[in-house]
């Protein structure tokens, strides 16, 4: 799951970039940044979840004496991140939207269009 929604999240981020790269050097800046740690979470989940233990054969073989992490913490603490670059990506391509050279209508269309996403 964790590789799939950085990929997902890379995959839109990247959009963002083609779409908007001449715009803001800010945006871009901005948007980096979120890629960044959008890489890091998702390395981060799935590092996590092939090594939880030590051994790694602690993971099959609760038997062996061996330590593994707390499971729950760690989708607790990983959640926090992505829930944040969630609504970083919500918001960042808004202010690029309203500054626009269309109508009042074509704007709330698409501001509409990129919180879609919330649903």
């Amino acid at each position: 799951m964790a590789k799939q929604s950085a990929g997902q999240k890379g995959a839109i981020l990247l959009l963002y970039l083609r779409v908007f790269t001449k715009s803001n050097r800010k945006f871009t800046t901005a948007a980096c940044l979120i890629g960044f740690v959008v890489g890091a979470t998702g390395i981060t989940m799935i590092v996590g979840s092939i090594f939880p233990c030590t051994p790694i054969a602690h993971n099959w073989d609760m038997k062996m004496t061996g330590k593994c992490i707390n499971k729950l913490d760690f989708a607790r603490y990983t959640a926090i991140p992505n829930v944040l670059t969630g609504l970083a990506m919500l918001v960042l391509p808004l202010p690029m939207v309203w500054r626009l050279n269309v109508t009042i209508q074509q704007k709330v269309a698409l501001t509409a269009t990129f919180l879609h996403g919330v649903m």
